[in-house]
């Protein structure tokens, strides 16, 4: 299995999408304050590259709740409820919050058969085993096109 660790913030968000109004105008219509947090242009390069690997999402973000039942009722009835469908797992919360020995232990403890996986994050706390599958965004603009082509290539072992 193909697995995407996604972080939220800085990946389906960022500065940009704060400054556009289009974050305000998300919140406006629907008054859910996560709804605020999500963009969609985002979302499409994200599912985009779900689509085109067969590759499922393990929640890595601060945005993940104790377990996955709780995460994906925190999710339903949010702009972020079509992450539900791609999310099969969550990291362990570590007492440091460090999220490449989260991953580590989520890598070591899954009975998933993951075979490739890709962390995108906008954080660098990351292992250095972990820097040829890690793609670093960037919180001012979030998940761009050439991030998407990076992770594409990362969870194709090209």
């Amino acid at each position: 299995m193909k697995i995407v660790f996604l972080d939220i913030d800085g990946v389906l968000n960022s500065d940009d999408w704060y400054k556009s109004g289009e974050a305000k105008k998300a919140y406006e219509k629907t008054k859910v304050v996560s709804d605020y947090h999500f963009d969609p242009n985002a979302w499409k390069l994200v599912e985009k590259l779900l689509i085109e690997t067969g590759a499922k999402i393990v929640l890595s973000s601060s945005w993940r709740n104790f377990t996955l039942e709780a995460t994906l009722k925190d999710f339903t009835g949010t702009n972020f409820e079509p992450l539900n469908k791609y999310i099969v797992d969550i990291t362990p919360r570590t007492w440091d919050r460090h999220r490449g020995k989260e991953i580590k232990e989520f890598l070591k403890t899954t009975r998933l058969e993951v075979n490739q996986y890709v962390i995108i994050d906008d954080d660098s706390d990351m292992l250095p085993e972990q820097h040829n599958n890690f793609v670093k965004t960037d919180w001012f603009v979030g998940i761009t096109e050439q991030d998407y082509i990076n992770a594409k290539k990362i969870l194709n072992n090209e």
